[in-house]
């Protein structure tokens, strides 16, 4: 099952979790708890890694991006809250937990910005769940119905990030 969550997010074990005996409502909460454990021993590593070995180069390039001053000067610490909690429910647990590192936020308020975001998506994959559970019984078309919507997001998100890179291009 953790490794049904590690690949898929909330999907597959939401579609096999009840092979194994799960309600729906459990596996999302055994899913929850997977992903924040993992979200916080990556942050933990990443952190002993730039202590403890020569990340401090790579750091400083990161440092002069024009994302990074913004999130650290112009959002500030509710809006770095913001964006984790967004990241962590849109795109996944392992882009939140970059963006924590690179913008060296404390390991506990980035955990609970990371937590809010997977408990978003978890609630939402339990819903899309049951409203699909409901007209389709297979776990296969269940499956692929939940990539294809994860899929459609995706390419949604991509679709509005390449006009907002546009629209910035053009007024300059």
């Amino acid at each position: 099952m953790s490794v049904l969550a590690i690949v898929g997010g909330f999907a597959l074990p939401l579609v096999y979790g009840s092979r194994f005996g799960l309600a729906p409502h459990e596996t999302v909460i055994f899913s929850l708890v997977i992903l924040t454990f993992l979200s916080y021993g990556a942050l933990c590593l990443l952190f002993f890694f730039a202590r403890n070995l020569t990340v401090r180069s790579s750091m400083k390039k990161v440092k002069k991006m024009s994302v990074y001053r913004v999130l650290t000067s112009g959002a500030g610490r509710f809006g770095a809250y913001i964006v984790l909690v967004l990241s962590a429910f849109l795109v996944g647990w392992w882009v939140a937990v970059g963006l924590a590192f690179i913008l060296q936020l404390e390991v506990p308020y980035a955990i609970s910005a990371i937590f809010v975001g997977l408990a978003a998506g978890g609630f939402l994959a339990l819903l899309l769940y049951i409203g699909i559970g409901g007209i389709v019984g297979n776990p296969l078309i269940s499956a692929v119905l939940f990539l294809g919507v994860g899929l459609m997001i995706g390419a949604i998100t991509n679709l509005v990030l390449h006009r907002l890179r546009k629209r910035k291009t053009v007024k300059r």
